[in-house]
This record gives C-alpha cells, structure tokens and sequence, in this order.
C-alpha cells in the first residue's frame, strides 16, 4: 500500500522529513532486522540485518515469502494485523 501526500508547506513536513531520517538510520544501523512487504508475502527492501540474521542474500529474499517465515502459533496474530491494515 502506498500513500502519497504532498506536504509542501505544512506543519508536518519537517516533522516527516525528521522522521523519515530517524527510520533511515536505524534501517542502516543493523540494530534491528527490518523489511517492508507485500501484503501477500513477498519481502522488499530487506536491511543487511535482516539478510545476516536469515543468511540470505538479496536475490534469494526475493523468492521468500514473510508468511512463510512465521513462527508456528503466530499466523492468528499476523492475519489481526493485516486486517487492521
């Protein structure tokens, strides 16, 4: 899902851009395993965290499926998620 907004001139956009540079550091700090998805599965954007974490490359990523890697006993809660999407 992508959302657009312009923010030009808004009292959000320096809060966004602010933002925006906090998640970029932490997506490349390797402190946390991160990646976005598809709502169907497929993995986009894994962090090297992520892949190290897997011991996958990022072409192997593209072949995996997030809801494949769910631990057993987790798919409920996964499903509460996406709906809320």
């Amino acid at each position: 899902v992508t959302l657009m907004v312009d923010l030009e001139g808004s009292p959000f956009q320096e809060k966004t851009k602010r933002e925006a540079f906090l998640f970029d550091r932490l997506f490349h700090s390797g402190m946390l395993a991160i990646f976005s998805a598809h709502l169907k599965g497929r993995i986009r954007n894994p962090n090297d965290k992520f892949l190290e974490i897997l011991g996958y490359s990022k072409e192997d990523v593209e072949f995996l499926n997030w809801r494949k890697l769910t631990p057993p006993g987790y798919e409920e809660l996964d499903a509460k998620i996406i709906e809320q999407l």
